[in-house]
């Protein structure tokens, strides 16, 4: 059996998520809280806490915990989201011709949205984006991480995710130690879609469209609320004018 190179290369670049440079970060996060404690405690036991350099560099090794392993989790994601998108656009592209070219570009671009993945998945490859391993975890990742962009402030020592609560370094900790185990996710992913794509009425011109439709209403109403705001300012700086 021939060895292809190609999908050698396509497992190692998108079918594992590497934090091998981010690690690196972390362990020297860890080191500094790690002297900061060991600071605190000699000079507490040499009664020296009241002229302590550690009550002073406690903090900002506390932040900056904090802020690596934050880092971490987005990491992650990036990666897990990157290589999702080359996973399933590898499998649409299989399906590409001159009839449903539209609609497998317009399908492509959808595929940083989780809703359209989900449409996509279940519409075109008959797969239940809730049914691939570690699907859980992925998503915890995901929510963690918007949080992380959109709610997280200069000296946050904790974050809140809707969904799954109070995220302080613990917990941020014990969520990016699982990074192992988004492969699985990435492994369950590629492998679905692979095999759904060997049966002939899997991914279909009918299928792609109909994929397309689910998703197109949501578009519509985004740029008719983004229409209507406009409106009213143009309204309101008419009436000021």
């Amino acid at each position: 059996m021939a060895i292809n190179i190609k999908e050698i290369s396509f497992d190692i670049n998108h079918l594992s998520i590497d934090t091998s440079s981010i690690q690196k970060f972390i362990d020297l996060a860890n080191k500094d809280f790690e002297d900061s404690a060991n600071q605190f405690n000699n000079e507490l036991n040499n009664h020296q806490i009241y002229d302590s350099h550690s009550l002073l560099n406690a903090p900002r090794a506390i932040h900056a915990l904090f802020s690596i392993y934050a880092l971490g989790i987005v990491h992650c994601y990036t990666l897990l989201e990157n290589n999702r998108k080359e996973i399933i656009s590898k499998q649409l592209q299989k399906k590409v011709n001159d009839k449903n070219k539209r609609d497998v570009e317009y399908l492509i671009g959808k595929l940083s949205d989780s809703k359209s993945i989900g449409i996509i998945l279940n519409k075109v490859f008959e797969i239940t984006h809730t049914s691939i391993v570690s699907y859980s975890l992925a998503d915890e990742f995901r929510q963690v991480n918007n949080a992380i962009k959109h709610k997280r402030f200069s000296y946050s020592q904790n974050i809140n995710v809707d969904k799954y609560g109070i995220y302080d370094i613990a917990r941020l900790k014990k969520l990016y130690e699982k990074h192992t185990a988004l492969r699985e996710y990435l492994v369950g992913l590629n492998s679905k879609c692979e095999s759904s794509l060997k049966s002939e009425s899997i991914a279909t011109d009918c299928s792609l469209k109909a994929a397309r439709k689910a998703i197109e209403p949501k578009d519509t109403s985004k740029k008719n609320q983004s229409n209507n705001a406009r409106q009213k300012v143009s309204a309101k700086n008419k009436r000021r004018s």
